[in-house]
């Protein structure tokens, strides 16, 4: 008994020894519930401390639990599209061990995130500007990179919290960062690296051998869809022979556009003769950049400039457009933009 006594207390002494540390771990729990301005639970909301520290999103019932991973104080903060974002400071005692109840937030409508996402793009080894680079968040493309490998894009749609920003060239690897949005009117400054990949590329080969055309390399299938007929093409030479300033000049003149100024730079382009698929008439023709559909919201000349493009596609009505440019209630006509 002697014998087991002693066993007993020895483990005694080392639970008493661990329990200091073991509470040493322990982090304040934060709990509460988000409503809307109905009084109605709000599910998904994105919960979080300071600029993205422990994000969780509320349940069914709207209710989340936070752990606070480091001391206080600490700013909590409420966001989900459609609705305002909510920040404030954290009650006193936060910082303090145990559980303690926030109660219900109440959350009232408001627009989804903007914000603007500008740049510069540079090659690794040589460090000069890199043209040409696809720019997008997302996985929606909103830039091409310019000569002197800026982008500078306003007004562009993100999402509350994480958001995926990503940079592709035919003659680089991909580079892809993830930044965090807290905030309404955010700007994304990136300063992208990029490192060179060598890349066989096919030149690009036009004939014409007995009538018939005989294309080779990527802009293939743009010459293939040309000789189907249906739809308006602009090869990189008519480009050119129409001198445009911007990429919307390319446009003047074509039957069953209009170009309607849009503010001081913006231009927007209006598909009159759409009546050849199921509408009078289209103002938000989607957009496609070497085969990615560009997001909403923004116009072509803020997006890339003429000596970028290689070739265009217009298609102004549903029974004009190819399968593979073709979304789910895509009615509205496509252009397709393909870059040099």
């Amino acid at each position: 008994m002697n014998r087991l006594f002693r066993i007993l207390l020895v483990c005694a002494l080392l639970v008493g020894a661990l329990t200091p540390t073991a509470r040493a771990q322990e982090f304040p729990i934060v709990t509460g519930t988000v409503i809307d301005s109905a009084n109605q639970p709000v599910g998904d909301v994105l919960v979080f401390i300071d600029g993205g520290v422990s994000p969780v999103v509320t349940g069914a019932v709207g209710q989340f639990r936070l752990e606070i991973p480091t001391p206080g104080p600490h700013v909590l903060n409420f966001r989900k599209a459609g609705y305002a974002p909510r920040t404030f400071r954290m009650p006193t005692g936060q910082g303090q061990v145990g559980r303690q109840d926030v109660g219900v937030i109440q959350l009232q409508a408001g627009p989804a995130p903007t914000g603007t996402v500008a740049g510069r793009v540079v090659d690794a080894i040589s460090r000069l500007p890199v043209s040409g680079a696809l720019v997008a968040i997302n996985g929606n493309t909103i830039a091409v990179t310019n000569s002197t490998g800026v982008f500078n894009i306003p007004r562009v749609p993100l999402l509350w919290g994480p958001n995926q920003f990503n940079v592709r060239h035919i003659s680089y690897a991909d580079v892809t960062d993830d930044v965090w949005v807290a905030n309404v009117d955010e700007v994304l400054a990136f300063d992208v690296v990029a490192i060179p990949v060598p890349v066989a590329v096919e030149p690009e080969i036009v004939a014409e051998v007995d009538r018939t055309l005989l294309v080779y390399g990527r802009m293939r299938p743009f010459y293939e869809r040309r000789n189907i007929g249906r739809g308006d093409f602009f090869t990189r030479r008519e480009i050119e022979d129409r001198n445009p300033r911007e990429l919307t000049d390319v446009f003047q003149g074509l039957p069953g556009v209009d170009l309607i100024p849009v503010g001081i730079t913006g231009m927007r382009i209006l598909f009159s003769r759409a009546a050849r698929g199921l509408r009078d008439s289209c103002d938000q023709p989607a957009i496609y950049l070497d085969g990615v559909r560009i997001q909403g919201g923004l116009y072509i000349n803020d997006v890339v400039t003429p000596e970028m493009v290689e070739g265009i596609e217009v298609y102004q009505g549903i029974t004009e457009i190819p399968p593979q440019f073709m979304q789910p209630g895509e009615t509205c006509g496509v252009i397709v933009i393909w870059t040099r």
